[in-house]
């Protein structure tokens, strides 16, 4: 079987440990709120992630842990996917914390 094209890139971009919450490291911000069964998630970015569409079906608070990175963080859009739909009722919110601790939204056309 030959692998299409959007599979080959998905491939390209692994996490690990990308984020933090409630002390549980997840390889994705997708992962993290698909596995919380609350209404509201604080999520701590570590490093640069590479997203697939993620859907938002509550409230979501993304932040960077400034205890362990000191820089900006980039939130990769893989292509071809939208980077986030955000279902009625539903809110994201999205803090850096200053000018070295910037959360950047990359939608890499």
């Amino acid at each position: 079987m030959i692998p299409s094209k959007e599979s080959e890139v998905k491939n390209i971009y692994v996490n690990k440990e990308v984020c933090i919450s409630k002390e549980i490291k997840y390889n994705s911000i997708k992962e993290a709120i698909e596995s919380s069964s609350e209404d509201e998630i604080n999520i701590y970015l570590l490093k640069d992630t590479y997203e697939s569409t993620i859907e938002i079906n509550k409230k979501v608070n993304i932040y960077i842990n400034s205890q362990i990175s000191n820089k900006n963080i980039t939130i990769y859009k893989i292509p071809s996917d939208n980077l986030f739909i955000i279902n009625e009722n539903a809110i994201l919110n999205i803090e850096g914390k200053d000018d070295n601790n910037k959360i950047i939204l990359d939608g890499m056309n």
